[in-house]
């Protein structure tokens, strides 16, 4: 069970890193739920959005 919190720990930390970095450049994250979603790019309402929400 240690192994799973460290784990989570980890990608925590590395979240919010990505936050960090993502939102001192102006960009907002967006994560796909596949990999189809992702070949597909972002939707329409986001094409052209720097700025997080």
């Amino acid at each position: 069970m240690s192994e799973s919190l460290d784990r989570l720990s980890r990608l925590a930390g590395l979240r919010a890193k990505l936050d960090s970095a993502l939102a001192a450049r102006g960009v907002a994250p967006h994560l796909y739920e596949t990999a189809e979603e992702a070949r597909r790019g972002p939707p329409a309402a986001l094409v052209g959005r720097t700025q997080c929400p």
